[in-house]
């Protein structure tokens, strides 16, 4: 398979020369590098956590996945931007979450919660999933 390397980052080029070579990447920089890059093209994402995650959680906000990087899990939260683009789609992004969901706050992090969506979601804005409760979202 040949493919344009310009089209598909640096990040994905890693992924792709991997795949096709049996492996995937194992340093928890270059899975973080893979699925938080603008460049990176959602299919191969998706690819890459069907293949190497777990599924931990879903619901209509999000799939929380986990993924073992040697014998340390990370875990991911794939959630749809709530304002449409242009064609009417909801663009997917990738947030790392801590391996015990807890609150990230600003002065360190709030008290460990279960590996659910809702809470994985909340602890991103520095909430327990109880506190989360938005009305409308921007």
């Amino acid at each position: 398979m040949v493919r344009d390397i310009r089209a598909i980052g640096k990040a994905d080029v890693s992924y792709v020369v991997a795949k096709e070579k049996g492996r995937f990447p194992v340093g928890a920089q270059d899975v973080y590098a893979l699925l938080t890059s603008s460049e990176v093209p959602t299919t191969t994402k998706d690819a890459f956590l069907l293949e190497k995650g777990e599924w931990v959680d879903s619901s209509e906000k999000g799939i929380l996945y986990r993924v073992k990087i040697g014998n340390k899990p990370t875990y991911w939260l794939k959630v749809f931007n709530s304002t449409k683009t242009n064609r009417g789609d909801r663009l997917p992004y990738f947030l790392s979450i801590d391996e015990e969901c807890k609150p990230m706050l600003s002065h360190g992090y709030g008290p460990p919660q279960k590996l659910t969506v809702q809470n994985a979601i909340a602890s991103t804005f520095g909430l327990t999933g109880k506190e989360y409760q938005p009305v409308i979202e921007t």
